[in-house]
């Protein structure tokens, strides 16, 4: 069987981070999600693990990302961030987010939560991603911050752990 670290990698890479367009749910809340599953079906190793991103807004937003296995919830993560207010921008944002989801690829393969610890890429040539996370998979929080050109534009709180019962 994987191991929640290598689920989360892979899930979060086919998520938010691929730049593939999420599922938009119609009415009031407009919630934006990224689903992704994967099972096993070897007699004896059977299981199904499933990952849920769910977010709202835009230039400042709100989320949960949730894995299940066997249909039974065993992690979850909240997120909530913003665009600083004197750079929401349509065209700086999309460049923002564009270079964040970069950042996300690059996830910790023992601690695939955000992003690394820091970030930089030829692309984006004036940014730079900088994550501070507490703790290990199991029970978390942390803050990662975007500047450009050496001033903050963006940031984001998250916390998270294991389920048990």
């Amino acid at each position: 069987m994987i191991t929640l670290e290598e689920f989360l990698l892979r899930a979060k890479k086919q998520g938010y981070a691929s730049g593939k367009p999420p599922i938009t749910l119609k009415g009031e809340s407009g919630a934006k999600i990224y689903l992704y599953s994967e099972e096993n079906l070897k007699p004896g190793l059977e299981y199904r693990l499933d990952y849920e991103d769910r977010y709202q807004g835009n230039y400042s937003f709100f989320g949960t990302e949730t894995v299940w296995m066997n249909n039974k919830e065993v992690w979850k993560m909240s997120y909530s961030g913003r665009m600083l207010p004197e750079y929401q921008v349509p065209d700086f944002t999309k460049q923002t987010y564009g270079f964040l989801k970069k950042a996300l690829k690059r996830g910790l393969k023992t601690k695939p939560i955000r992003g690394p610890k820091g970030f930089r890429h030829e692309e984006f040539k004036h940014f730079e991603y900088i994550n501070v996370l507490e703790g290990d998979i199991h029970f978390f929080r942390g803050t990662e911050i975007i500047f450009f050109k050496g001033k903050e534009v963006y940031r984001c709180y998250y916390n998270g752990c294991s389920i048990y019962s």
